[in-house]
């Protein structure tokens, strides 16, 4: 029966799936013990390309990353930048990465009952790229531009994502300019491997490590 059988390629993929379930494990616990340079709770309609991600998450994973539509909140946690590098493209300015983390909540415990308390089931982690030293928050952070690559981290499960951006021709002083799409990454993207690499920087550069 397995005379024509591979093992090997079996035991590789039980390898990478134990490296990719570790490395999960390691990035949720390095966001609720990490050193935190701020925690953000931002009204969950104050920002409307935050909205749009949570919309389009609600639908594609049954996750949402605010407490609730219309009363509830969203926490943002920002860490100490872990990456700086100068650009030949921008003479004398260096750009640092920042890790930034937004807690999410499983849609179908709201669905059970609107007034349970929501319960976080994870994180969406976004990687930020920005000028060295720069001040940012939820309305300034970049979603799906400089704030586009990232993943949902829950469970030992880590998924990439990329956000992308698409203009409105028609919006209002209080509405959004442009919308939001959550595109889950597969392991043939090379965006997959881009932000799994970063997970590690990551992990390597704001851990425990560096404080002792």
């Amino acid at each position: 029966m397995f005379k024509d059988s591979c093992p090997s390629a079996a035991y590789d993929r039980h390898l990478r799936h134990e490296v990719e379930s570790q490395r999960a494990l390691d990035l949720q616990e390095a966001i609720e013990t990490f050193e935190v340079q701020k925690t953000e709770v931002i009204p969950a309609r104050t920002t409307g390309l935050l909205h749009s991600v949570d919309d389009k998450l609600s639908h594609q994973s049954g996750r949402f990353i605010s407490t609730g539509a219309y009363k509830g909140v969203n926490v943002l946690r920002q860490f100490k930048p872990y990456d700086r590098q100068t650009s030949d493209t921008y003479p004398g300015v260096e750009f640092e990465t920042t890790a930034v983390a937004f807690d999410i909540y499983d849609k179908q415990d709201s669905l059970l009952d609107k007034n349970r308390e929501s319960h976080r089931s994870g994180y969406m982690v976004l990687f930020r790229l920005g000028f060295a030293g720069e001040k940012f928050d939820g309305d300034t952070i970049g979603i799906g531009e400089n704030a586009r690559y990232g993943a949902l981290v829950e469970d030992g499960c880590l998924r990439p994502l990329r956000l992308d951006t698409t203009k409105i021709k028609r919006h209002t002083e209080y509405s959004p300019s442009c919308l939001v799409s959550v595109v889950m990454l597969d392991d043939n993207d090379p965006g997959y491997s881009e932000v799994l690499d970063e997970v590690d920087r990551f992990l390597d550069q704001c851990g425990p490590k560096e404080s002792e």
